[in-house]
């Protein structure tokens, strides 16, 4: 009997509605332009996923599209970051960030897997656990920011406190969990035997609610609206 995620199945739908409000919510309010070029991430990153799921149950393989939206979200996220961390010293790192990021994906793409060659392509887990240390490297430092700020009040009422709280435990969970993957695959161990249908349950619900804490931080743009 085959593996059944119903997290994972409810994902599509879950990111397609967050992509709507997000979007929707962005250009009724008046919203910064970071808050609406993450929006529009939101909804690029569900054209990817429907993309890579109709490549998975077509052609068998959707690793290649979901490595290139690695580099383009990485990019992204930095970017957002760029636009919301103010301490010097930090943010001047980030468009070096950027470079380098750029630079080691093409580099472990040549070095490690067969992305550049026709044929299937193996996953490279290397690129997304690279990301996600930059993501909460960075989400902490969003966070640090906050503390050292005396005017930070009612952090439940700003959307960017939700957003970066929700991708810093995301990928802090997702770094463990990809440095297996990339060993298990390679090894052709069985995910099963490891219990690691469990971890994909875990990881699909911790998206989930990634995603649906998205969705909770635009809707606190109108809540700021009525405030003031």
């Amino acid at each position: 009997m085959p593996f059944r995620n119903p997290f994972a199945d409810a994902y599509l739908l879950i990111l397609l509605l967050s992509s709507i409000s997000m979007l929707a919510i962005s250009y009724t309010t008046p919203s910064p332009r970071y808050l609406k070029s993450f929006a529009w991430l939101n909804t690029l990153t569900f054209i990817s996923e429907l993309w890579a799921y109709l490549a998975g149950f077509y052609l068998g393989n959707n690793w290649k599209i979901l490595n290139v939206f690695v580099l383009i979200e990485t990019v992204w996220h930095l970017y957002f970051f760029y636009a919301i961390i103010t301490i010097t010293r930090i943010r001047k790192w980030i468009p070096v960030f950027i470079v380098g990021y750029a630079l080691f994906w093409f580099a472990s793409n040549i070095l490690i897997t067969d992305f550049f060659k026709k044929g299937n392509f193996v996953w490279n887990s290397y690129n997304i656990i690279a990301a996600s240390l930059l993501t909460v490297i960075l989400s902490v430092a969003y966070l640090y920011q906050l503390i050292e700020d005396e005017n930070a009040h009612q952090l439940q009422r700003r959307p960017v406190f939700w957003i970066v709280s929700a991708l810093l435990v995301f990928y802090t969970c997702q770094i463990p969990y990809f440095g297996a993957f990339n060993f298990i695959i390679r090894n052709k161990l069985s995910a099963r035997e490891l219990g690691f249908g469990s971890l994909r349950i875990l990881m699909s619900v911790l998206n989930d609610l990634m995603y649906a804490t998205f969705t909770y931080a635009y809707l606190c743009q109108i809540r700021l609206m009525k405030y003031r």
